[in-house]
């Protein structure tokens, strides 16, 4: 018999002295299958927003945030799909530096150029002092964050064309945690 157990899962931890029982084995096991089954049913994403404007002829996408719990998601993705390049940024900041999809570079009024097609990947669990960072997997790789913006007051994600032309119909912004 186990003569200890593991913290979390309450798993046995054997001395060279304990005796070795198979149903010890067989509840851990067990525990620890439980546990990956629950991890597997969280595995996939689940969308949390999604804005696809029916008309077009707006300079300006806003998709809004508010009511989103970044803090309960390790990852959470924006899928951009935009009719012409756009610059992104956060509520409506233009402080800041975002470099993002398309881009060599980023712009210092805190806007970002973003091409028409992108991933964008928010790590609100990377333990950088809940401060907006951004990956993004585009045309591009590259990686932005905003100091003036934090997770916990993030509002919306605004997408501006760059040419100032407008957005045509078939424009989709998606938001999976």
């Amino acid at each position: 018999m186990s003569s200890g157990k593991t913290e979390t899962l309450g798993l046995n931890q054997w001395q060279l002295s304990d005796a070795f029982l198979m149903e010890e084995m067989n509840a851990d096991n067990r525990k620890v299958d439980a546990v990956v089954a629950g991890l597997r049913s969280k595995a996939e994403f689940v969308k949390l927003k999604r804005i696809a404007p029916m008309n077009g002829g707006i300079p300006q996408i806003d998709l809004m945030v508010s009511d989103v719990d970044f803090s309960q998601w390790q990852m959470v993705l924006l899928d951009v799909n935009l009719t012409v390049e756009s610059y992104v940024r956060v509520n409506q900041s233009t402080q800041g530096y975002y470099s993002l999809a398309g881009s060599t570079g980023g712009n210092s009024g805190g806007s970002a150029y973003a091409y028409k097609r992108a991933r964008l990947v928010f790590m609100p669990m990377l333990g950088l002092g809940d401060i907006v960072n951004i990956f993004s997997f585009g045309r591009n790789f590259s990686v932005g964050s905003n100091e003036y913006v934090k997770y916990s007051e993030l509002t919306s994600i605004n997408m501006l064309t760059t040419n100032g032309a407008n957005y045509l119909a078939g424009c989709e912004l998606t938001l999976w945690g």
